[in-house]
């Protein structure tokens, strides 16, 4: 498999014979700037727009969850897999009712996934597994399999107790796509806020790539939103980054939008 970051928690995912998975778009970040601010950089879109046989989701935040940029990516009649939809009242629920609402004005061939569950297109497996969202919204991680490598990539949840059993269950991962701005949330909707980072920082970043023994940790999450008292990420991720890897001997790899990993290479190139 190839790997290609885009924006945010966005990636490619092709596999050799060049079918196209991409996962979490994001392109237009417009309806997010009233409570994370303007972007830091511009978003890239799809490197192969109307080419991609599935687009995944981790959840529905409007971070993750780009319709129009979802519609623009797949080929005709090719379909979205995703979470379960939030229920319950509408404070509950209203972190995920942007991308809700988006989805249904584009009307996309969708298949819902359980935690646990599985599906498939063409050489691709993909497992929805645990997350933990630090809004209590309803998240996956998803385990992409194809052509006898393996990647998680793990949008945007907390630490959590079940990296171990991953790599007990379904081997050792060869790339872990990982958030690792460890936001501090005050939202009017979760009130009073946590003081508990509602992502992943950096140094949890890092235990978990080594939990799940892969072969190398990809960071992304982080870099393009900054808006105290709302959002408030740590600063300098990838400082931190570094140094923990570097402590803890885990493989990582800074990649910038549009650049591409083959996992093929990843010991030579980690």
């Amino acid at each position: 498999m190839k790997i290609r970051r885009l924006s945010w928690a966005g990636f490619e995912i092709e596999a050799a014979d060049g079918t196209l998975a991409v996962i979490d778009l994001l392109e237009d970040s417009t309806p997010l700037e009233e409570h994370l601010g303007p972007p830091a950089e511009p978003l890239m879109p799809c490197t192969r727009p109307g080419e991609a046989a599935i687009a995944i989701l981790t959840h529905l935040h409007r971070d993750h969850a780009d319709a129009a940029a979802i519609a623009r990516a797949l080929r005709p009649g090719a379909r979205l897999v995703r979470p379960p939809a939030m229920t319950g009242p509408r404070l509950a629920t209203i972190g995920t009712t942007a991308a809700e609402h988006e989805l249904g004005q584009h009307d996309l061939p969708t298949e819902v996934v359980e935690t646990g569950g599985q599906t498939t297109e063409g050489p691709f497996t993909l497992t929805a597994l645990q997350a933990v969202d630090g809004s209590g919204d309803t998240q996956h991680s998803w385990l992409i399999e194809a052509d006898g490598q393996r990647v998680v990539h793990a949008g945007d949840t907390m630490w959590h107790g079940w990296w171990w059993s991953r790599a007990m269950t379904y081997g050792p991962v060869d790339a872990a796509l990982l958030p690792a701005n460890g936001p501090l949330l005050d939202f009017p909707h979760r009130q009073p806020p946590s003081g508990i980072p509602g992502v992943m920082p950096p140094e949890h970043a890092v235990a978990a790539a080594a939990a799940m023994q892969a072969r190398v940790l990809v960071p992304m999450h982080y870099g393009l939103f900054d808006l105290p008292p709302a959002y408030r990420p740590v600063p300098d991720p990838e400082a931190k980054l570094t140094a923990e890897a570097e402590r803890r001997g885990v493989p990582l790899r800074i990649m910038r939008p549009g650049d591409e990993l083959d996992l093929a290479t990843v010991e030579q190139a980690a």
